[in-house]
């Protein structure tokens, strides 16, 4: 089962509700392979592969200054594509050309492809589901965080 985190953020005054839906097994991988190529071809060495949980650093921040535009932005819209906006119980994915119709604040796409990044690196086992029934969420404003992750 794909891990899912829900979150709130507050962008310019409006609370937006987002879902952040693990990439499949191959997509990851293929994700993966791709930024690793990247920061070879850059010279960066580092390894950003999780040991023991998750990423000890951030491999999108790690490639910024050292890849062109073209061969990051790609990488960068498929952390984006993880992230569905939640409006009247209605998904709808987070594209380039879609969250300029809701999102206001350049804040906001940094929060959604840092916890679709998070979400996607972190390979600890799976926390076991609420006995609860209902999902933790996380919201993103003023400095409040409460992180949760759900399974389908």
């Amino acid at each position: 089962m794909r891990r899912e985190k829900e979150l709130i953020v507050n962008d310019r005054g409006r609370e937006l509700r987002f879902k952040i839906v693990e990439m499949s097994a191959i997509e990851l991988d293929s994700w993966l392979t791709r930024m690793s190529l990247l920061r070879g071809k850059a010279g960066l060495s580092e390894n950003f592969f999780p040991k023991g949980g998750e990423a000890e650093t951030d491999p999108v921040s790690m490639a910024m200054g050292a890849v062109d535009f073209e061969q990051i932005w790609p990488l960068m819209n498929e952390m984006l594509a993880c992230c569905r906006r939640v409006d009247a119980g209605i998904e709808q994915i987070c594209t380039p050309e879609s969250v300029g119709g809701f999102i206001e604040d350049v804040r906001t796409l940094n929060i959604l492809r840092t916890e679709a990044l998070q979400l996607n690196l972190d390979f600890s086992e799976p926390e076991p589901e609420s006995s609860s029934g209902s999902p933790e969420r996380i919201h993103i404003g003023k400095p409040q965080l409460k992180a949760a992750s759900l399974s389908r």
